[in-house]
């Protein structure tokens, strides 16, 4: 019965009559921050207003003029810039053109109220317009510093409002223009503004600052696990004419591809430094005792959990582990298509369509878990290979560059067990697999470990922060 409720029609008059708006979570949190004062975003507004939509014809990387989308809305209030599309100077509309200080939400789909539903515009642009997906806020600086504002918006004070607020259109949850200018917000005094941004701009920086960290820990792998195994990489060539201008013999060509990418210098050198390195090359077809493609099915998911079977997909796969967040399960009508395509503790999976190349190792958390058609899985022979070593060197750039050069398809490029089987991996004694394994999970457990502080760090910044909001205005 907790899901029959009541509500006097004064507090419904003028307001939404959906029920799902009024249930007691929500509708007590916004009583809460009426009490404390928060007023509505509207009335610190000076222009707000959704972009455009330019037809997809008119995108061109010549054109002058950088059209934001949703998609360009990243964490931590960024945009990228870089990646957006470019349309034609009569796309620059006084309504859809962005400038500093402008504030972004995202009004449409997924997106909205997510980690990157907000962007700041936090330097001086031109000629760059967003599109409709997008609503766009200049604030009344006399009111509010527009960064704090969009601080204040990626909280998730004002995120519950937004999600309790969709509105569907044509099926998709959206935004309207009504319901975000009624959003309510603190209105703090400028000194408590100022605050807020130095706290968050600390954190940010904090959080970069681990990230870089991290990365470059990761980023150090590579150069350490070519270095023990005595490996150089060749030199690239730049990227002129005569540099793509090459010749090959027939007899290179008799049996082989004839596709000019496969046969270029770059990729002959490669092979010649895996085979000067002073330990035994092995190809992986000869280490291995089973391989197999995954299975064809269709995508009968089912909610119930306790009897479905759960189904690995490519997006779970990443370098050097599995990472299923989202696990889906199959109806068991699907089990006899799936045959043996089941993975236990120990084996590998590797991507062979889209992103190729990339490999895990299974653990225990995902064994029995089925896999579909994208991957490919496999397990190892023997007792003088690391299976972690194997794992670092499968997921290492030389091997990616491998991938990259024998992947087949005009438009979705796959590898093929053949490929897989054929790759060359540099084979050191198992004790010292075994201490270059350890070396390189210790990096991988330091980067991570300064992520996690990275993003816990923001975390409590923002916790902060809404603390500070709810606290900054009397009750009424």
């Amino acid at each position: 019965m907790s899901e029959i409720f009541t509500r006097k029609f004064s507090e419904v008059s003028g307001g939404r009559f959906d029920p799902q708006f009024y249930r007691e979570a929500i509708f007590n949190n916004i009583k809460r921050l009426k009490e404390r004062g928060f007023q509505k975003l509207k009335s610190i507004i000076a222009e707000s207003s959704y972009g455009i939509l330019p037809p997809s014809d008119s995108y061109d990387p010549s054109n002058p003029i950088t059209f934001i989308r949703a998609t360009e809305l990243k964490e931590d209030l960024q945009i990228d810039f870089n990646n957006a599309l470019k349309v034609p100077h009569n796309f620059l509309l006084p309504r859809a053109t962005l400038q500093k200080d402008d504030i972004l939400i995202a009004v449409k789909g997924a997106t909205i109220a997510s980690k990157k539903s907000v962007a700041f515009v936090n330097s001086n642009i031109t000629n760059t317009i967003f599109n409709g997906s997008i609503f766009r806020i200049r604030v009344d600086k006399t009111k509010y510093i527009p960064k704090c504002l969009a601080y204040v918006l990626d909280t998730s004070l004002l995120k519950m409002q937004c999600k309790s607020n969709l509105v569907a259109n044509n099926a998709v949850d959206y935004l309207d223009k009504s319901v975000l200018e009624n959003l309510l917000i603190p209105l703090p005094p400028i000194p408590t503004q100022q605050h807020i941004i130095d706290l968050m701009d600390k954190a940010y920086k904090a959080k970069k600052e681990k990230e870089n960290k991290a990365k470059e820990l990761l980023d150090s792998i590579d150069s350490y696990l070519l270095e023990e195994l005595g490996i150089i990489l060749p030199l690239r060539a730049n990227n002129t004419l005569d540099s793509r201008i090459y010749t090959q013999k027939i007899s290179a060509l008799s049996g082989s591809r004839f596709d000019a990418n496969y046969h270029q210098k770059y990729y002959r050198d490669l092979e010649k430094s895996l085979l000067s390195s002073p330990y035994p090359v092995v190809r992986l077809g000869e280490i291995l005792s089973y391989i197999s493609y995954g299975a064809s099915v269709p995508n009968n998911y089912t909610q119930n959990k306790d009897n479905g079977i759960p189904l690995l997909r490519i997006k779970d796969i990443k370098r050097n582990e599995i990472s299923a967040d989202d696990v889906v399960y199959l109806e068991q009508s699907c089990k006899n298509k799936l045959g043996e395509c089941f993975v236990k503790e120990g084996d590998y999976l590797i991507t062979r369509s889209g992103t190729v190349g990339v490999v895990a190792m299974v653990s225990a958390e995902y064994d029995g878990f089925a896999f579909g058609s994208f991957m490919i899985k496999f397990s190892l022979n023997g007792s003088l290979v690391d299976k972690n070593f194997i794992s670092y060197w499968l997921n290492s750039k030389i091997s990616a560059i491998y991938f990259e050069k024998n992947k087949i398809g005009a438009v979705q490029g796959n590898i093929t067990i053949p490929i897989i089987k054929n790759t060359i991996i540099p084979l050191p004694p198992l004790t010292e697999q075994k201490r270059i394994a350890k070396e390189i999970s210790q990096r991988k457990t330091r980067a991570k470990a300064l992520k996690q502080e990275a993003k816990e760090l923001l975390e409590s910044a923002k916790k902060e922060v809404e603390q500070i909001i709810l606290n900054c205005v009397k009750k009424v």
